[in-house]
């Protein structure tokens, strides 16, 4: 009888595809699906001597800049080396000064150095930068330290502020199609039901539409789910637009209206390229119009021109809340424990750079306006260089780090990728990565309109113009090869 139990035992493991949590077996991420899969694959082929038509791969699928070789921003990095070792702050000749100062201020403030815990929602020093920063980015209205929440970057900021609000497949959260897959992940994951809204595409330009989240949100009240929360990503990913003070009023008015509660996703504040458009928080212009809306508003370190994704360092600001729903907000938090320290010390290094006059300044500018320089002269040209390839349309990227192009693919191509049991824009990104080595994330990742196909793609790559290149060769060829 023990023999066959243990039998049993060795079959099936207890935790299997059936026995897991369902959820997330179902949710899916598409940036880090099929195609990062099988780049990871054909590198660790190349490691062992397979050949390939290209000598390695071109990682366009990830927002990931320094993979893409962009260098650190001197000032964060000089303070990060203070920080996790103080001793070096007594050697003035080998830092400059005011970074020297602005380290050994922070550390007075930290009880046990960058090595002890701090509080759940992350240092007061650093959350008190943050309020700073933040009221001098709007130019109104006070920010309080404990509504600032710090975290292992954006990600679980999104996730901690989520877990207040969901409870079950009645609660809905509107989400913009196409969308960075975290929220539907998240939602899945949550057992929360996902509402979708979609995004106007025209010619040269994407667009919020205030009649089709009111559209989304009647149909879902009919059939008997409530929205609770409307995601907003500005500027966009993966569309690369940025919105006008009009579209925001507008989604300011709807949450009202329908008492719905703000996520405002910023992470990409300091990223746009148009001379047309400038950047305004959800906060500033709430606050402009005494909006009582509910607003958490999400930042971080990985994107705008720092980009330190490896040092997970991120923030929720919520303003407006119930303050019984901070306490939730903290015990959530207090249970996942505080974030890394060194995350937080980069948040505020980012947030307070250097000012003129000061020995890191020159530097400092310097790095910051050859990283932005870059960024705008890769989005023009993928904005001009797509536009100007067979059966491919792009909108303007006005912000962000990415372009979100769409394909149109004939009978022939759309039954071939039928024929592998995969979507249409997989069956061409896959077919790019294997011929080109350039990796893009299929537009069905994101969501689209039905009978539309799109990828996405990075402006990071330092050889953009040599990738852009590659694509129109490969894009030639295969709507050649599939042609009706």
């Amino acid at each position: 009888m023990i023999g066959i139990v243990r039998r049993g035992f060795s079959e099936a493991k207890t935790l299997n595809l059936q026995t897991m949590n369902q959820r997330l077996f179902k949710a899916s991420y598409a940036v880090r699906g099929e195609i990062a899969i099988r780049s990871m694959e054909i590198e660790a082929q190349m490691r062992k001597g397979q050949k390939f038509p290209f000598e390695s791969i071109s990682a366009c699928h990830v927002g990931n800049p320094q993979v893409m070789g962009q260098k650190p921003l001197t000032w964060i990095r000089q303070g990060l080396a203070l920080a996790a070792y103080p001793e070096l702050l007594n050697h003035p000749e080998l830092f400059p000064p005011d970074i020297i100062e602005k380290i050994k201020k922070l550390l007075s403030r930290i009880k046990g150095g960058i090595g002890a815990y701090s509080e759940s929602q992350g240092l007061l020093a650093v959350r008190e930068e943050i309020c700073c920063h933040i009221k001098n980015r709007d130019g109104l209205g006070e920010v309080l330290p404990q509504d600032i929440f710090i975290t292992n970057g954006a990600s679980p900021a999104i996730d901690a502020v989520l877990n207040t609000a969901i409870s079950g497949p009645q609660d809905g959260i509107l989400t913009p199609i196409p969308q960075y897959p975290l929220y539907n992940a998240l939602v899945a994951m949550k057992n929360g039901t996902n509402i979708g809204y979609y995004l106007d595409e025209r010619p040269h330009k994407w667009s919020i539409s205030g009649s089709s989240i009111v559209k989304s949100i009647e149909n879902s009240l009919a059939k008997g789910i409530v929205p609770k929360i409307l995601v907003v990503i500005n500027p966009g990913n993966p569309t690369g637009e940025v919105l006008s003070l009009r579209a925001m009023n507008e989604i300011l008015d709807i949450c009202k209206d329908h008492k719905l509660v703000l996520f405002a996703d910023e992470v990409y504040q300091d990223n746009v390229y148009t001379d047309e458009k400038s950047f305004n928080s959800f906060r500033k212009v709430a606050l402009q119009k005494n909006s009582p809306v509910e607003i958490a508003s999400f930042h971080t370190v990985s994107k705008g021109f720092y980009g330190e994704c490896g040092l997970r360092g991120g923030y929720a600001q919520i303003m407006n809340f119930d303050p019984k729903i901070r306490e939730q907000l903290l015990k959530m938090v207090s249970i996942m424990l505080p974030s890394n320290s060194l995350g937080q010390i980069a948040l505020a290094l980012a947030l307070h750079p250097p000012v003129s006059g000061e020995a890191s300044y020159e530097l400092y500018k310097k790095e910051k306006d050859q990283i932005i320089g870059d960024l705008k002269q890769r989005a023009k040209a993928i904005d001009k260089e797509f536009n100007k390839m067979i059966n491919i349309t792009c909108g303007d990227v006005e912000g962000a780090m990415y372009a979100f192009p769409r394909i149109l693919l004939s009978k022939k191509a759309i039954d071939a990728a039928k024929e592998v049991r995969v979507q249409p824009d997989l069956f061409y990104a896959m077919k790019l990565l294997e011929e080109t080595g350039i990796a893009v994330v299929p537009g069905s990742g994101f969501g689209q309109q039905e009978g539309t196909y799109h990828f996405r793609i990075t402006t990071l790559a330092s050889n953009m113009i040599e990738i852009l290149e590659k694509l129109h060769n490969f894009n030639e060829d295969f709507h050649n090869k599939y042609k009706d």
